[in-house]
């Protein structure tokens, strides 16, 4: 439980644990603004309510605009529909589905690739100085996006050598570009950043400061079109979990109930392209993911007993099934429901599992995870990673064979920090 604790405090990210939900639904109404936000009319108690729509027009994944994996502050990866991007120490790497290789993203001739070099002229160098990739990437309309800092610094955004402005920038997909597209906040009264995506042509980003957490949004077409979208001024409050799907974007966060930060609440909500609104679905901040046109969320304390589903406006709540080996991490693609116990306390690394589910709870495979391995940190298009020592992938490809092959997509050397690539 400390440790749950450290890590909401400190990340604010998606690992969560919490109650069952309500069964009701409360709207928030978002505001137009330009550059100042007119908080007044952003709820922070946001009032019950039984009358909020389904999600209108297409809910269906569409690559390029949606990603079927969660958005967390680090180990992304995110699809082009023939592979996957993923940054690690500085580099930007591309994991190729037909060839199972993975390889630095930068195709100048005669390139050595020497990331680790100062001014490296790589185009797959990124500098933790000047690039927050751990906040998240997205890849849309044959681009990616990732924040990056004004004049390098560390995350400690009160530090004298932080950065003082956070822009957007845009990489080409084989990365021999890259431009600033605008800056989008100053880190003024910041303590972190949160999330961040791009969907359907909005880019969306958290901070966290001391009087709680706040969700901004700007059309990619209109680069004044700055806007507050959601906030929480409550003890401790923060943003979890990004997750777009269709024309909305759905989102959890969490905050401290009382003064030693024992004891957590918050929701998971969705906002709402058609309605410009933000509709509070459940009383959750566990991990949750959206398929099949369903909203499945876990709902626990320190190990997760169950998990839920409801629909898409949080409605209709029951039990899909117990959740299997104390699964606590869940994700999803158009086919199968994704349940992990790795990185479990309560669990021993020889015993993490994955489990490979239908939309009907029926249960397609049982992965064993290699000891070697701590955390489940992805599902994209093809693959399943898990972090070990470096990073190890799963085609799914093998679900539901007796082939199961873990292959390396990169190891790094305990003695020299050497980053080696498929092997």
């Amino acid at each position: 439980m400390k440790k749950c604790i450290s890590f909401i405090l400190s990340l604010m990210l998606l690992l969560s644990f919490s109650s069952c939900n309500s069964g009701e639904e409360s709207t928030i109404t978002s505001t137009e603004t330009t550059g100042e936000t007119d908080s007044t009319n952003v709820s922070n108690d946001t009032q019950l309510s039984n009358d909020a729509p389904l999600p209108n027009g297409d809910t269906e994944f569409r690559l390029g605009d949606d990603q079927t994996g969660f958005i967390a502050r680090c180990d992304m990866k995110v699809s082009n529909g023939s592979g996957d991007y993923m940054f690690y120490r500085g580099a930007l790497y591309y994991c190729d589905y037909r060839s199972q290789t993975t390889v630095p993203l930068c195709n100048k001739p005669d390139c050595k690739h020497d990331i680790d070099a100062y001014d490296s002229d790589c185009n797959a160098a990124f500098d933790e100085s000047e690039f927050y990739y751990d906040k998240g990437i997205a890849y849309y309309d044959d681009s990616l996006y990732l924040l990056g800092k004004e004049n390098g610094g560390n995350d400690d955004l009160s530090s004298n050598n932080s950065a003082k402005t956070i822009s957007l920038f845009k990489v080409s997909k084989t990365g021999s570009t890259r431009e600033e597209i605008c800056t989008l906040f100053d880190t003024t009264d910041i303590n972190t950043i949160g999330v961040f995506t791009v969907h359907r042509g909005y880019v969306f980003w958290s901070i966290n400061a001391d009087d709680g957490t706040k969700l901004y949004s700007m059309s990619l077409e209109n680069k004044e079109s700055k806007r507050l979208v959601f906030e929480s001024n409550k003890s401790a409050a923060g943003i979890n979990r990004f997750m777009g799907v269709g024309n909305s974007l759905y989102f959890s966060y969490s905050y401290s109930v009382d003064d030693n930060y024992n004891e957590w609440e918050g929701g998971i909500c969705r906002y709402d392209f058609e309605t410009d609104k933000i509709y509070s679905l459940v009383n959750s901040y566990s991990c949750f993911t959206v398929a099949d046109n369903r909203l499945f969320y876990l709902d626990s304390d320190i190990a997760p007993k169950k998990i839920f589903v409801c629909t898409l406006d949080g409605k209709n709540v029951k039990e899909f099934v117990p959740c299997p080996d104390n699964s606590w991490h869940i994700f999803s693609d158009s086919k199968y429901i994704y349940l992990s116990n790795s990185g479990n306390d309560n669990i021993s690394s020889g015993e993490y599992k994955l489990s490979v589910m239908t939309f009907d709870g029926k249960t397609a495979d049982t992965i064993e995870i290699p000891d070697s391995c701590e955390l489940l940190v992805g599902v994209t298009m093809q693959n399943i990673y898990m972090i070990d020592n470096g990073l190890k992938a799963l085609d799914k490809s093998q679900i539901g064979t007796d082939k199961k092959e873990w292959r390396t997509i990169y190891s790094v050397s305990h003695d020299s920090g050497e980053v080696v690539l498929n092997k």
